[in-house]
Formats: C-alpha cells, sequence, structure tokens
C-alpha cells in the first residue's frame, strides 16, 4: 500500500513506477468487478431473491477501499518524477546504489525515498538511520549506525557506489 506524507514531488525508481501502474490497473479492475457484483446484488434485491444486506455490505465496504486505493495510488503517480541514475559516483546519493560490508556480511542497497524504502527488496530510505549515515559519504568511508534493538552501534564500510 502507497503511503504519502505530503503533496511534494517525489522521487521514484522506474521500477517502482511500474509496480505503481500494475497495482493501479489491478485496482481499476476489481472495482469494475465490484460495481458489476453490486449491480447484480441490488437487481436480485429488487425481484426479492436476496434477503440478506451481508454481501452488500461486504462489497459496499471493499469497493469504497479500492476506490481510496485507487486515488492514493493515482495521486502517487501524479506527483512522482523518475529517478535518474546519479551522474556522480563519487558520493552516495538519491539513486545511488551503495555496496557496504560489516566484519560478516557484505550487502547492495538502493537510496530511495521513503516512500520506496523495503531493505528486504535492497531498498534504504535516505531519510532512515543508514540512509542519513550514508548520504554524502565515498566509498571507503566507514560509518556507524545506531541500533535500537541490540542497543549498540553497527559499523559499515563502503566497498562501492554505482
Amino acid at each position: 500500500m502507497v503511503v504519502l506524507d505530503n503533496m511534494q514531488t517525489k522521487y521514484i525508481s522506474e521500477e517502482y513506477a511500474n509496480e505503481l501502474q500494475q497495482q493501479l490497473q489491478e485496482y481499476t479492475q476489481e472495482k469494475q468487478e465490484l460495481m458489476d457484483m453490486l449491480t447484480y446484488l441490488k437487481e436480485q434485491k429488487s425481484t426479492g431473491a436476496l434477503i440478506e444486506d451481508v454481501g452488500w455490505q461486504r462489497a459496499q465496504d471493499r469497493l469504497s477501499y479500492i476506490e481510496d486505493q485507487i486515488d492514493i495510488t493515482s495521486n502517487c503517480l501524479l506527483r512522482a518524477k523518475i529517478m535518474e541514475h546519479p551522474k556522480n559516483n563519487t558520493t552516495v546519493q538519491l539513486g545511488s546504489k551503495v555496496h557496504i560490508s560489516t566484519k560478516d556480511s557484505e550487502i547492495e542497497y538502493m537510496i530511495v525515498e521513503s516512500i520506496e524504502a523495503n531493505p528486504n527488496k535492497g531498498k534504504v530510505s535516505f531519510i532512515s538511520p543508514l540512509g542519513r549515515a550514508l548520504i554524502g559519504r565515498s566509498a571507503n568511508d566507514d560509518i556507524e549506525v545506531s541500533s535500537p534493538k541490540k542497543n549498540a552501534a553497527l559499523k559499515w564500510k563502503i566497498l562501492s557506489i554505482a
């Protein structure tokens, strides 16, 4: 689900824009199916073949939710701009792909807006603790990020920036 925090332009990756377009298409299709179902239920109710309103109410509730999602997703796409890949690979910035390591592991993250952030998909927000620590830094820099869960600072090394 897309959650927008304000009316500013958001810079998103082309991949995320495509995901939102797909989501919008699915929501629009589901809306049409729900409207068809509601028309059918209304006809059944008018002929007396339908007595209970449970199905009607569930369809109405779902339709309301889907319409909200269509509005939110459409609004996001209208305000979004496709993020260009940074031309400067010497410092970390929005859109950079950063390969970092600790003594135990290596990982690559793309620096994105919070709307697109998903660490499980390798996307970290530039306003997250890790994102803030990375922005403006260079390859071979060491960074520390506080970890509330571990009650300690995690130490990372920037291996490369793409």
